[in-house]
């Protein structure tokens, strides 16, 4: 029996639970019928219009995103703006949309364990732990972990431009200072500067971090790493794609899925 949209989502359930999202985010079916059939699946960061598009010209009939296509109720949907125009052709073209944000960057091979990983960092734990309901596994924003070496702040910062293929790395912080515990959030991480500043971690890579929030981590002596948002969040779209192609061949070996590398950063470096 074919695979519908709603079988997609028990698997993505599984991946990113619903209920560990924050609660003023919007995640899950955005757009669709969770009977349509799915044959193939895109993955991407955003929902957005050209990226939709090109899904449809590649015959996809499900898009995953990081980002959600919803981020505020709606109170009209005028089909000229850019969003009716998407919400229009997902619903023409029979294109579903998923969206899994915070609760993906909490999954245990999320948006932080992608980071991570392309980071080299092992032995990670949780930045900012939430409690965790008896005997299971504690979950949260964020992750600290190890280098295999130490190193420069001014040498993994070059580290971090490559292996996030980021344009440019605000560096806050001593260029010689030692690196060898460091802590990840992808997206916007100041809200866990205060967790940051707990941990024993010597730097914090993340994006979008403001001017005083850089004053504060040189007042704390501490070191950061901004990325920026687009190229600490992207790192998970490929990962993503492998691990649910991988559990829907379990079942539905048929379904293809293929992620949307083509995206690019809004901001770029002059």
């Amino acid at each position: 029996m074919p695979s519908t949209v709603a079988d997609i989502l028990a698997v993505m359930e599984r991946i990113a639970p619903k209920a560990s999202a924050e609660p003023w985010d919007s995640v899950g079916l955005a757009a669709g019928h969770p009977d349509w059939p799915v044959k193939k699946i895109w993955v991407a960061l955003d929902p957005l219009e050209d990226v939709l598009e090109e899904a449809a010209r590649q015959g996809a009939n499900l898009l995953v995103t990081h980002h959600p296509l919803f981020f505020t109720p709606i109170q009209s949907l005028n089909l000229a703006s850019t969003l009716g125009r998407i919400v229009e052709m997902a619903i023409t073209k029979k294109i579903a949309i998923f969206c899994a944000h915070t609760n993906l960057d909490k999954a245990d091979q999320g948006v932080n364990a992608a980071l991570a990983e392309a980071l080299g960092l092992g032995q990670c734990q949780v930045l900012a732990p939430e409690d965790a309901a008896g005997g299971e596994k504690q979950s949260g924003m964020g992750l600290v972990g190890e280098l295999s070496a130490q190193t420069t702040l001014a040498d993994f910062a070059q580290k971090v431009k490559k292996a996030l293929a980021a344009d440019s790395v605000r560096m806050v912080g001593d260029k010689a200072a030692p690196v060898s515990r460091v802590a990840v959030c992808g997206g916007s991480g100041s809200s866990l500067l205060p967790k940051f500043f707990e941990s024993n971690a010597h730097v914090f890579v993340t994006g979008d971090i403001r001017y005083h929030d850089a004053l504060l981590v040189l007042e704390k002596g501490r070191s950061l790493l901004d990325a920026g948002h687009f190229a600490t969040e992207r790192v998970v779209v490929k990962p993503l794609a492998r691990l649910l192609g991988q559990e829907l061949a379990k079942t539905w070996p048929e379904v293809a899925v293929c992620a949307h590398d083509k995206q690019k950063d809004p901001f770029c470096a002059v």
